[in-house]
């Protein structure tokens, strides 16, 4: 639905700009009571549960540049590996999400998102206003922005050097959304022809080199065909 949306916005509305956000360490940084006060309202049957999973310290492991594995304690983000990690992560992002919509839906500003994949779609006059308003919401479930890894792509020309001005990926044709490329058609096809031929290319010859026939076909079916049933799919 996000690809979809976009790329029709893209086609039908190229005075619009698309920008991807982007938080730094996001599911790890967020406020866990963020996350239980919006479970609460929008999944109660799970409150309890995300209490029960939740009310300790978590260990969060990480290793140093020697290779030794530290362990600290940590009262934010989701635990490493936890079930509940993912939906408490998009629990407490629903609201920062929730409110920018609700500010500026009169303007016709899009948010989309899947996990920590934001996508906001407004005209460009709009989007600093924006993209500052869902900076401080964000701000309030302990995420903090990083404009210099956003992206912004204008359709109809190039987008202003005003506009997200620590932005670095801007006026390239095109934006990947979800892993896939949206924009014009030498920008997907230059997309499709790197990722998925390019992975092609190097990978081929483990084809030949594997005597097996079922392993080849393994190695074509979810290795090299993968990507591109997706992208297909999108």
């Amino acid at each position: 639905m996000v690809v979809k949306t976009l790329s029709l916005l893209a086609d039908t509305s190229p005075e619009r700009c698309i920008i991807k956000t982007d938080a730094i360490n996001a599911f790890n940084e967020f406020e866990r009571p963020a996350a239980a006060e919006a479970i609460s309202r929008e999944l109660p049957h799970l409150t309890v549960t995300y209490a029960n999973a939740y009310k300790h310290h978590s260990a969060v492991f990480y290793t140093d540049s020697t290779g030794e594995v530290h362990v600290v304690l940590s009262q934010k983000g989701s635990k490493q590996g936890d079930v509940l990690g993912a939906l408490a992560f998009c629990a407490a992002l629903s609201t920062p999400l929730r409110r920018t919509l609700s500010r500026f839906r009169s303007r016709g500003v899009v948010v989309l998102a899947i996990m920590d994949d934001v996508y906001i779609s407004c005209l460009p006059e709009h989007a600093n206003e924006v993209v500052a308003f869902y900076e401080q919401e964000c701000l309030q479930i302990g995420l903090k922005l990083d404009q210099a890894k956003f992206a912004v792509y204008l359709p109809e020309s190039d987008i202003g050097d005003d506009v997200l001005p620590l932005c670095t990926t801007r006026n390239e044709g095109g934006i990947i959304v979800c892993n896939v490329p949206v924009g014009s058609e030498a920008y997907v096809k230059d997309y499709v022809q790197r990722k998925l031929m390019g992975k092609y290319d190097n990978n081929h010859h483990l084809i030949s080199e594997v005597g097996e026939s079922q392993t080849q076909y393994l190695l074509l079916r979810y290795c090299l065909n993968s990507n591109y049933v997706y992208w297909m799919r999108a």
